[in-house]
Order: structure tokens, then C-alpha cells, then sequence
């Protein structure tokens, strides 16, 4: 884990694996607008323009073990 992509401490992040916390991350078509998941039902964007988030959302490069 390269701290300096986190921009954490290393006693920092010691005591983090030490407590035995987990992070989750929920990620989806909403974060090609820089959203949030209720995007789509707040904002009411309709299916027709949401849809096409589909070609552009793209978790190739995602490695949960970075």
C-alpha cells in the first residue's frame, strides 16, 4: 500500500489495519457525473440520458487490492 497515494501516515495506517475496520466503496454509473447513488432518483434524470453512462463507466483499471 504506497502511503504516498493515500497521503496518510504510516502509524496512521498501522492503526487502521490494526482495528480491523474496513472501507467499502460504492461506485457506479453515477460517478461519471462526479456523483452520488441517488443521483438518478433525486435529480430525476430521465432513462433516456442516464442510460448511455453505461458506454462511458468503465472499471477496467479498478483493483480492489490497491
Amino acid at each position: 500500500m504506497p502511503l504516498g497515494v493515500l497521503d496518510a501516515t504510516e502509524k496512521g495506517v498501522n492503526q487502521f489495519l490494526s482495528a480491523a475496520c474496513g472501507l467499502t466503496v460504492h461506485w457506479g454509473l453515477y460517478s461519471v457525473l462526479a456523483g452520488h447513488e441517488w443521483d438518478y432518483f433525486n435529480d430525476r434524470i430521465p432513462l433516456a440520458i442516464y442510460r448511455p453512462l453505461m458506454q462511458r463507466f468503465n472499471p477496467q483499471r479498478f483493483n480492489a487490492e490497491e
